[in-house]
């Protein structure tokens, strides 16, 4: 945090070794969420994969050493550093998107008071909201150093659980890293929270990951049963449901992409944006596989 170089593009998802095997034409499909006077739009957008996933919350120098043993060798999943690392990753990202989202909710408020729109001394939706993002990036913020950054920091890997599904006869189609919370589980003073990472690794093997605390493990473990303890193309189909549900950072294959019709990509960007607007379910449909 008092770091004061220049920040960098860092890469939420391993540029090398999987976007190569997403990218064609050195480009992705992401999510790309936005609003207007017309409320939420999201769009499938191709992007460079130079750009795909990046934020700019660290330093070249920091972005390097810490996931060093993360971004020089293979990833196994019996490496405690290299799961925790992965994990770290994603919640760092997810804490600069927080900062960075409660800074503009924070400035869009001011700019408000300032204009008479809102009241200075008094309660306002709109300052009710700015107040609520705030709250969250500092939970988020004391989320990942009490249980990440401390770990780190003394060498003990093994204060993050993890929970491990390897996909076999899968292509490359699509990687996430993302951290989301359990917001009806409640967990001490916080909400169960949850690291999700999609990992391909190979031209048919692609790993999925789920990184808690121990008593987030345990109490977000029902909620995620659907994916841990089934098999097989109906897997694939819930794990799908969930990222559509609580993940914003997805990265498609064009390839695969370009293979989904009209009808089934519309579907998909309106069970996205419900989750977001309305807090809807995913809809029980086919056509929400995204494997």
């Amino acid at each position: 945090m008092n770091c004061n170089q220049e920040p960098i593009r860092a890469h939420s998802i391993q540029n090398s070794g999987v976007i190569d095997l997403i990218a064609l034409g050195g480009h992705v499909v992401a999510f790309r969420p936005s609003y207007s006077s017309e409320g939420l739009e999201v769009e499938f957008k191709l992007v460079g994969r130079n750009h795909a996933s990046t934020f700019t919350g660290l330093c070249n120098e920091h972005d390097t050493k810490l996931f060093l043993p993360l971004d020089t060798k293979p990833l196994d999943v019996t490496d405690r550093e290299q799961l925790f690392l992965l994990a770290y990753r994603s919640v760092t990202r997810e804490l600069h998107a927080v900062m960075e989202g409660a800074i503009k909710m924070q400035s869009g408020y001011l700019s408000r008071v300032e204009r008479g729109i809102d009241p200075e001394d008094d309660f306002s939706p709109a300052g009710m909201r700015a107040t609520q993002h705030l709250m969250n990036s500092y939970l988020t913020y004391e989320y990942r150093a009490v249980n990440y950054d401390k770990p780190l920091i003394s060498g003990n890997f093994d204060a993050i659980e993890h929970d491990i599904v390897l996909l076999e006869n899968q292509l490359p189609v699509i990687a996430v890293s993302s951290l989301f919370s359990l917001d009806h589980i409640e967990v001490d003073d916080d909400v169960a929270r949850v690291v999700l990472n999609v990992v391909p690794m190979s031209s048919d093997r692609t790993l999925v990951v789920f990184s808690y605390t121990p008593a987030d493990r345990r109490a977000a473990k029902p909620a995620l049963d659907r994916v841990l303890m089934s098999q097989g193309a109906y897997q694939k189909y819930e794990l799908s449901r969930l990222i559509l549900s609580r993940v914003e950072n997805v990265l498609l294959s064009p390839t695969h992409f370009n293979a989904w019709d009209q009808g089934k990509a519309s579907r998909i960007k309106e069970a996205f944006a419900g989750t977001i607007m309305n807090q809807l379910e995913v809809p029980d449909d086919p056509a929400m596989m995204l494997f």
